[in-house]
This record gives C-alpha cells, structure tokens and sequence, in this order.
C-alpha cells in the first residue's frame, strides 16, 4: 500500500527504455487518427530522419562500448 505505483498513466507518461534497446528506435510511438497518416512519402521520410538523426547517433554512440 505504501509502495510507489507499479503502473503508468500512459497517455501522459512513458516508460523509460535503457539505451542499448534496439526497438524502432527513440520514436517508437505512432499512434494516429487515420491510416493515410502513416503512410510516409520520400519527403516524410528525410523529415524523420532529420529529426531523429541525433538522438539515433548519441545512442549508437553510447552502445559502442557494449559492442
């Protein structure tokens, strides 16, 4: 009873992921209203690679001593 929650509240919190997991990467969350949302195009997809080029190279980085 007096122990943190085990749970999340997942609409508005995330659970942590370690760096070393290798899932589709920092944005693994797509969840939207239509399917046609998801379809990415050429221009779509060198838009995310943009955003997420980053935060991808820190974690390959950080895994280099684990390889």
């Amino acid at each position: 009873m007096f122990k943190p929650k085990a749970t999340l509240n997942y609409s508005h919190e995330s659970a942590a992921y370690s760096p070393r997991f290798h899932g589709e990467g920092p944005n693994m969350e797509f969840a939207t209203e239509t399917r046609e949302e998801l379809l990415y195009g050429k221009e779509l997809l060198l838009a995310n690679g943009d955003r997420w080029e980053r935060a991808l190279a820190q974690n390959i980085l950080s895994d280099a001593p684990h390889r």
